[in-house]
């Protein structure tokens, strides 16, 4: 998978990852506990970038 844009909360310890699953146009957006060194459920599924980097960037401001 190729990392296509990410957000970090610093204060949260968490970052969001918007990934390309490689010879697809598949987008997969993920949760990374920083402290914890593990990435979290659910992964959701987007078919646009900009649809994906809004809701990786809610994730990491906790709003999602």
């Amino acid at each position: 998978m190729n990392t296509l844009y990410s957000i970090t909360n610093k204060e949260d310890g968490v970052t969001a990852q918007v990934f390309q699953v490689i010879n697809t146009t598949n987008l997969l957006v993920r949760l990374h506990d920083d402290d914890a060194g593990e990435f979290l459920p659910p992964y959701v599924w987007f078919d646009t970038l900009d649809m994906a980097k809004a809701y990786a960037d809610k994730c990491a401001l906790g709003v999602a």
